[in-house]
């Protein structure tokens, strides 16, 4: 056998140790490493828009020196019958920032004041409400006014039976029983409306 013949024969052994090698250092080669974390430390939950309104029960004066008995006919002061000209019926209506945001007035509707018959009914406009107390005193409420959350405003509803009727329109209304419609003023259904919007509301572009 020839050295040419012997070198290639030893060939691949060199190159099959050579690989050995090189993975051996390859495994053992030492390095370092690191690793860090920052947790975002944000929760995010939805506020609300929430407008509450209520009032309480309704309050009769009169001018008359006695008021009829049995004139309040249920038990939550919403139905008066036997009401003479000069008695008069008032009422707050309440309507409070019950969300957790801050809320502009977007609609203040009115659908109490009428004049009819002989009934008239006046609203007053609404006012901020700063305390439990009587609300005329503070500011008037408009739309596009904000409001915080837990803010009242207040309107206040007067009803009245009028005193100055012709004396054909007593005896229409008051000694005519076919006359019964005329003799009637139903608000059961009747409301104020109070629409809100989320004050920072985003803009489209």
């Amino acid at each position: 056998m020839n050295k040419n013949q012997n070198h290639r024969n030893k060939l691949p052994l060199i190159l099959a140790a050579l690989l050995t090698l090189a993975l051996v250092a390859y495994g053992t080669f030492a390095y370092f490493t690191d690793n860090a974390q920052q947790k975002a430390g944000l929760k995010l939950t939805l506020g609300s828009v929430q407008v509450e309104g209520s009032k309480a029960d309704w309050i009769q004066t009169s001018n008359n020196t006695e008021v009829e008995e049995n004139q309040t006919v249920n038990s939550n002061n919403t139905e008066f019958r036997k009401v003479l000209p000069g008695d008069e019926f008032t009422n707050t209506f309440t309507f409070t920032n019950d969300g957790d945001n801050k809320v502009k007035i977007t609609e203040l509707t009115d659908n109490l004041t009428k004049d009819v018959g002989p009934f008239n009914v006046t609203v007053n406009e609404p006012r901020r409400v700063v305390s439990d107390g009587d609300p005329s005193d503070s500011s008037e409420i408009k739309v596009n006014d904000t409001l915080e959350p837990g803010e009242k405003f207040a309107y206040k509803v007067t009803v009245s039976v009028k005193t100055n009727l012709t004396s054909g329109q007593e005896i229409n209304y008051y000694n005519n029983p076919a006359n019964t419609e005329d003799r009637i003023l139903d608000l059961l259904e009747d409301t104020i409306s109070v629409t809100v919007e989320q004050a920072n509301k985003p803009t489209t572009e």
